[in-house]
């Protein structure tokens, strides 16, 4: 080690685990190492006296980022949202500025009246409380030192405190200003804890839908092929299809994706046989010739192994798609679990539309029918607060089944069985309607993880639905998103929402996309500026964007 860097100090574990009281209690202290050894020897302090955001004396607990600073004979460590540290001189503990989930001592429920509950009330308010990235953004860097000053970027601000020999602020810097409120005003939280901004409000009056309102999206659209590319944009998006899909097609079954998002632990993609059916048989109009004629002899294949609704998942030790080793713990999924499969007809339909199969779908209208009595069944009232906020990604998907069952039933002639199923869909396409005017919460609420629920699983008619019903407040919504996640698009982008992960589900890029591709004309070119790149090897969202970047209008915004 060079002799001439001066000292040097690092964060390191000690055995003084009964002298912390934070959230994870494994003792943790400071150590000099000694330039010339290169060892590390723990830096004894004296106790001194508790200061808030300092358990027991100890200047950081475990499970949180810290950073030190060398400022002459004080060693300043900052830790999730207070600043502190130890004189190396007396070795006394002190504690500068903050406290434990203050966010900077200000936007932060340790600091707000009222503590997580009063901060939750000031977030739904429309104040300023846990700012975006604050647990793994600005906060692990270290505070700067200039002109007397610390500096220290922390909660999306930037905090100073002043030495001795600067002339003290009215307050003496003691007193934090009183709540401030968000302009525009924030949908998206990106704190530790999530808490959803807005609220469900309950005096929007329902619209009521009938099935004469609901035709336009029950009708199928047409299932015609390609035509031919005819500028350089249709072409590339042409051969990324053909390749994405070729690569999915064209290998030995492929796993399930595991995703290991950080706290949240695991989520499981491309587990449902259905999804993967769904997105081949829409991308077959779009892709080439020979592609196409692969894609169909897949799909047959699929449906000749039960999928979807024998054969409900995949299997878990197929080819794997991920670009890293996984643990043999996480290879089968993990925590994760497969999600619902109420869209499965919808699925099933597009195989039978798209790939000319209508015979052997129709062969099958017995366990068709099976499928479909849990999506006609009326069972209780749809609650916007049931699983966290998530509950209306299902609803998605139940409306997406009956879209599906409505049109292999109409396909077959049953008329009764057609008429009750368009009658169901009206009802939950009125709640889901509802839902985009009603709820201001874009984002689910549990602790450590947090999604965009209302755009999970959505399928092109739903999305037109919420466009000619909804379309101002459809329009807000997704403006709201892409101004404050700006890189929503990206995969294995750095986590914008979700607390303590360090990425975001890729159902959030899925279901924006879908959105935006669907619901608010945009052309293929303003997509294209979304499509990102692919999560893993066979991406089914891949496909599914650029399926609808093909499908998109040749004009418009």
């Amino acid at each position: 080690m060079d002799e001439t860097i001066g000292d040097l100090y690092t964060i390191a574990p000690t055995s003084l685990s009964p002298y912390c009281d934070g959230v994870s209690q494994h003792g943790i202290g400071i150590a000099r190492i000694d330039p010339k050894t290169g060892r590390a020897h723990l830096l004894p302090h004296g106790y001194g006296t508790r200061m808030p955001g300092y358990f027991m004396g100890m200047t950081m607990i475990t499970d949180e980022t810290s950073t030190l600073t060398l400022m002459g004979n004080f060693l300043v460590v900052t830790h999730q949202g207070a600043v502190g540290g130890v004189d190396l001189k007396t070795r006394r503990c002190r504690t500068l500025h903050g406290k434990r989930d203050t966010y900077g001592g200000i936007f932060g429920p340790g600091s707000a009246p009222g503590s997580w509950d009063g901060s939750k009330k000031l977030a739904r308010e429309g104040h300023i409380q846990n700012t975006t990235n604050e647990w793994h953004g600005p906060d692990r860097s270290a505070v700067a030192v200039a002109e007397g000053r610390l500096f220290w970027v922390v909660g999306g601000q930037v905090v100073c405190f002043a030495g001795p020999g600067v002339k003290k602020a009215p307050t003496g810097g003691s007193k934090a200003p009183p709540p401030l409120k968000w302009f525009p005003r924030r949908r998206i939280n990106g704190g530790n804890v999530t808490s959803a901004f807005g609220s469900f409000r309950t005096d929007v009056a329902k619209r009521t839908l009938k099935p004469a309102d609901i035709e336009k999206y029950v009708a199928a659209p047409a299932a015609g092929q390609a035509k031919a590319a005819t500028d350089d944009a249709t072409h590339w998006v042409r051969a990324r299809l053909d390749a994405a899909v070729g690569e999915l097609v064209g290998a030995r079954p492929w796993a399930p994706l595991v995703v290991e998002l950080g706290i949240s632990h695991e989520e499981i993609h491309f587990a449902r046989t259905g999804e993967t059916m769904q997105a081949v048989a829409a991308a077959l109009p779009h892709l080439s010739p020979n592609v196409r004629k692969q894609a169909v002899t897949f799909l047959d294949k699929l449906f000749d192994d039960g999928v979807p609704l024998k054969r409900k998942v995949f299997r878990v030790n197929g080819q794997r798609r991920e670009h890293h080793t996984l643990h043999p713990s996480v290879r089968g999924g993990g925590r994760g679990k497969p999600p619902s499969g109420a869209g499965d007809l919808y699925a099933l339909w597009a195989y039978a539309h798209y790939a000319g199969r209508w015979r052997q779908v129709l062969a099958a209208k017995a366990d068709v029918d099976a499928a479909a009595q849990p999506l006609l069944a009326e069972g209780k009232p749809f609650n916007p607060d049931a699983a966290n906020g998530r509950a209306v990604a299902d609803l998605n998907r139940r409306i997406a089944g009956l879209l599906g069952y409505v049109r292999i039933a109409r396909r077959a002639k049953d008329a009764k069985a057609g008429g009750k199923a368009t009658q169901r869909l009206a009802a939950l396409l009125t709640e889901r309607v509802h839902f985009e005017r009603a709820d201001e919460r874009l984002q689910s609420r549990p602790m450590h993880h947090a999604t965009i629920p209302r755009y999970v699983a959505l399928v092109p008619e739903l999305v037109a639905a919420l466009a000619d019903h909804v379309g101002k407040e459809l329009a807000t919504n997704l403006d709201d998103l892409d101004r404050e996640l700006p890189v929503w698009y990206q995969a294995w982008g750095e986590r914008l929402i979700g607390g303590e992960n360090y990425t975001n589900s890729p159902e959030v890029a899925r279901g924006i996309f879908a959105a935006m591709a669907d619901g608010r004309g945009l052309n293929a070119a303003k997509l294209l500026t979304w499509l990102g790149q692919p999560w893993c090897k066979a991406d089914v969202y891949y496909i599914e964007k650029l399926t609808a970047v093909s499908r998109s209008p040749g004009k418009g915004r």
